[in-house]
């Protein structure tokens, strides 16, 4: 039997359509692959702040996070509780002037403990011993002092933390 011009011509159309098919396949998979590639890069450029934050952070030592702690605590208490009071004592007419009343505790500064910001009722002790449970500080003591500075706004002020507990040893960790 004789093979016909058209079943010759049919399997090379055959064959070339094979090969574009295969040839689309490959081009489609290598685009899946630069797609995934390209997704894969861009959610670690997205991660790695957070990762780089986080490795930072566990490599604090207790000191380093204890006196973070006091300066955030301390920031939040002048800013948020403290400066506010003065306002309202101003309007009261109870001090005459909040900037002349800060500078009087421009060298001084303001000490705050621990256990007055409880008194306060700006924290509890809870919410204090959340951070500070595994080294039994001494709430009379730690704390922090506030230095108002000019033009003694809001946000001009120096704070300097005051750590005393038991379970953790400052000197070592400054070496």
């Amino acid at each position: 039997m004789k093979k016909s011009k058209y079943d010759t011509s049919y399997k090379e159309m055959s064959k070339i359509s094979d090969t574009k098919k295969a040839e689309n396949l490959i081009r489609n998979h290598k685009r899946k692959i630069i797609y995934i590639t390209f997704l894969i890069l861009i959610i670690l450029l997205f991660s790695l702040p957070f990762i780089y934050h986080n490795y930072m952070e566990s490599k604090k030592t207790d000191s380093e996070n204890i006196s973070q702690y006091i300066e955030k605590l301390g920031k939040e208490f002048y800013e948020n509780y403290y400066y506010p009071q003065l306002k309202d004592l101003q309007a009261n007419h109870m001090i005459e002037d909040r900037t002349t009343f800060l500078k009087n505790f421009e060298t001084t500064g303001i000490p705050v403990t621990l256990n007055r910001v409880i008194e306060l009722r700006f924290k509890t002790e809870k919410e204090i011993n959340r951070y500070l449970r595994n080294y039994q500080c001494d709430f009379k003591t730690t704390g922090f002092t506030v230095y108002p500075k000019s033009p003694y706004e809001k946000k001009s002020y120096q704070l300097e933390p005051h750590i005393v507990c038991q379970n953790l040893d400052l000197e070592k960790e400054e070496d």
